[in-house]
């Protein structure tokens, strides 16, 4: 971001020439500090993320596999809950792998026709137990809209994650999540509507910066995530605030028109 602009500028003689002159100059050094140290900072990540994903997916994978086997029909409610928290806590882990990987090894996304609130209400099962645990509560649209758009299962999924847990996060006394989907024109839109404190002036505007982040302890790294796979996919994503209060995050995809009778679906 530049500095301001010295008043100099507002001159219409050539010391206003040479000052915007000047201006423009010390803008364009800044706008290309800035991208070398993100640059350092990235490239620094990828080799800290690579160590830590070759470290963690191999007890996750066995945490996983000894979850599935645990399973058993006589299973008491009590057990059958720990383990289903077990099991969704693995799979934010994988998540949270995944991220980070994703954030040092972009690739484009592997298209298909989706039935996106199809994925989008798998992705909430996966955070349930997690929701249920900080007091949220999830609520989804019942009715089934089937609406298609073509895009990747896995990242997509990482995406919604990310928001939901976000969302999460920011009430940590419990609240309501409400999400839904609807056609708008050409775009599907999904909506996550928070009962917490809604989004600071600064994070309206920074909110999807990386390393960005107003949470104690917060890495600044979920929402830009998101905003990069929508991105990818040719949708957009924006960070609002509730009249009466909560945060909303609305992710717009494109809709595809042809359904899964002329095109394999996913």
């Amino acid at each position: 971001r530049s500095a301001p602009a010295p008043p100099e500028t507002a001159r219409r003689d050539e010391i206003g020439h040479l000052a915007r002159a000047l201006t423009q100059v010390r803008d364009e050094l800044l706008g290309e500090r800035l991208k070398r140290e993100q640059s350092e900072r990235l490239a620094l990540l990828g080799q800290v993320a690579t160590g830590l994903a070759h470290e963690i997916k191999n007890p996750l994978a066995s945490i996983q596999l000894h979850a599935e086997l645990m399973e058993a029909p006589e299973m008491d409610d009590e057990s059958a809950r720990s383990l289903q928290h077990v099991r969704a806590e693995a799979k934010v882990i994988e998540g949270l792998v995944n991220q980070w990987l994703y954030l040092t090894r972009p690739a484009p996304p592997q298209r298909v026709l989706l039935d996106l609130e199809g994925c989008l209400k798998q992705t909430l099962e996966t955070v349930r137990g997690q929701a249920e645990h900080a007091g949220v509560t999830l609520i989804g649209s019942e009715a089934h809209l089937q609406l298609w758009t073509l895009g990747d299962r896995s990242r997509l999924q990482q995406a919604f994650r990310n928001v939901m847990l976000n969302a999460i996060q920011a009430m940590p006394g419990g609240g309501t999540l409400r999400v839904t989907t609807e056609a708008q024109g050409a775009e599907i839109k999904v909506s996550f509507q928070d009962a917490g404190p809604g989004f600071s002036a600064t994070a309206l505007e920074r909110g999807t910066d990386l390393f960005f982040s107003e949470r104690e302890g917060g890495m600044g790294v979920g929402l830009n995530v998101v905003a990069e796979i929508i991105s990818a996919h040719d949708g957009h994503m924006a960070l609002k605030n509730c009249p009466g209060g909560g945060a909303v995050v609305e992710l717009c995809l494109p809709l595809e028109h042809t359904g899964p009778q002329s095109t394999p679906a996913a």
